[in-house]
């Protein structure tokens, strides 16, 4: 889902403008992801679904690590509503 973003809609979630692939590579390896270039390129062409991402310990931590990169970006967007 953060490659999503980061590709399609970044500023309507926070994120900072024409990421390269690298620096995406570069942020999911920060965030603890591993990400393989190809995944990227399936990627480009899906929209972020919001409400989508259960509220699970590993991915509350992996949103944590990105909102600390992108301080703006809403956590709250991609989660499951209860």
């Amino acid at each position: 889902m953060i490659v999503r973003i980061c590709l399609s809609d970044p500023l309507t979630f926070g994120v900072k403008e024409n990421l390269t692939r690298g620096e995406i590579l570069k942020i999911m390896k920060v965030i603890g992801v591993k990400t393989l270039p190809n995944f990227l390129s399936k990627q480009k062409g899906l929209l972020p679904q919001q409400n989508s991402l259960p509220s699970t310990k590993k991915v509350m931590e992996v949103l944590q690590k990105f909102k600390c990169i992108f301080p703006d970006f809403p956590v709250d967007l991609l989660l499951r509503k209860r």
